[in-house]
């Protein structure tokens, strides 16, 4: 045994995957799946399951719903997630919404991210302290 592990994605997971569209099927319509899918190929409609890979070669134009979500290819929608992970060679252009993200340098998101568990955040946290820099910048 090494002293040392890799520490694999959750979402690639514990189980086995249980379909996969292969980069020669286009699929033009929703998508809803149990288990763990992999997509090489094209989905033009919204997906919904649990988890989710896209390879480097897929493309989905479409919202996603999912536990987790590894990309590695392209989507042009908004992601509901749990957790994802998006991959240097990942083009996502939409919404984020997830409670853990990471983004591998190299990779692009366009599109507002929302991460975290709101409920967290504690009112006031946040209040903005512009007037403060002002009032000492005058008075210097």
């Amino acid at each position: 045994m090494g002293l040392f592990r890799r520490k694999r994605d959750s979402a690639a997971g514990n189980g086995a995957i249980t379909s996969i569209i292969g980069n020669d099927m286009n699929i033009h319509g929703d998508v809803v799946y149990e288990g763990k899918v992999r997509v090489d190929g094209t989905i033009s409609g919204n997906v919904e399951g649990e988890h989710f890979i896209l390879g480097e070669d897929g493309k989905i134009t479409g919202d996603i719903t999912a536990q987790s979500i590894v990309c590695h290819g392209k989507i042009e929608g908004n992601l509901k997630v749990k957790e994802v992970w998006i991959k240097k060679t990942a083009v996502v252009k939409g919404g984020i919404e997830a409670e853990l993200l990471s983004i591998e340098a190299g990779a692009i998101v366009i599109g507002p991210v929302k991460c975290g568990d709101a409920k967290k955040v504690v009112p006031g946290d946040f209040t903005s302290k512009a007037g403060d820099k002002s009032d000492k910048a005058e008075a210097a």
